[in-house]
């Protein structure tokens, strides 16, 4: 929404939490994403939230839910390859990862919500403050689209394997 209309590759329509087909997508290969081309309005500086509903069918690698830039240029909620959710924010004081305190199961939905205020790093699974951490700085502008269901446009690697909805930022 807000003009900022997504493009689908490869990911097919799924299951959400509630059971309701075709309506959450699922990501199969490092080959399916969806983005939304980068705009100026999406390189906001004071601080960013996502949430999203998430299930993860694979791990042995890191897979990325949502990025743009991930690490390198802006930010990246993820799943770790010992399965803990990682919100990864990059400041003009540096670039600081928050874990989730437990490795979430496979194959279930989790509603995950990512925060960064300006003076803290928040991540919250289910509703429930999951785990926090201080840091600041402007979040840095990014010049990649803002994906779902890989790190960017070009690398394929880390791709997530299972299925996201609700993504919202």
């Amino acid at each position: 929404g807000n003009q900022f209309h997504a493009t689908v590759i490869g990911a097919t329509k799924s299951e959400d939490a509630r059971g309701m087909p075709s309506l959450a997508y699922r990501f199969t290969s490092g080959q399916n994403i969806i983005y939304t081309e980068n705009k100026p309005e999406l390189n906001f500086e004071g601080a960013v939230s996502i949430s999203c509903w998430v299930k993860c069918e694979q791990l042995d690698t890191e897979r990325f839910i949502v990025s743009h830039g991930s690490w390198q240029q802006r930010y990246k909620l993820s799943i770790t390859p010992e399965g803990r959710l990682r919100w990864t924010v990059k400041t003009n004081t540096g670039v600081s990862d928050l874990d989730g305190s437990a490795p979430i199961e496979l194959n279930r939905y989790y509603h995950v919500t990512a925060l960064y205020t300006g003076y803290s790093l928040e991540l919250y699974v289910d509703g429930v403050l999951d785990t926090f951490k201080a840091f600041t700085g402007s979040i840095q502008p990014s010049t990649k689209p803002l994906t779902i269901g890989r790190m960017d446009n070009v690398e394929t690697l880390y791709a997530l394997k299972g299925s996201v909805d609700e993504v919202k930022l």
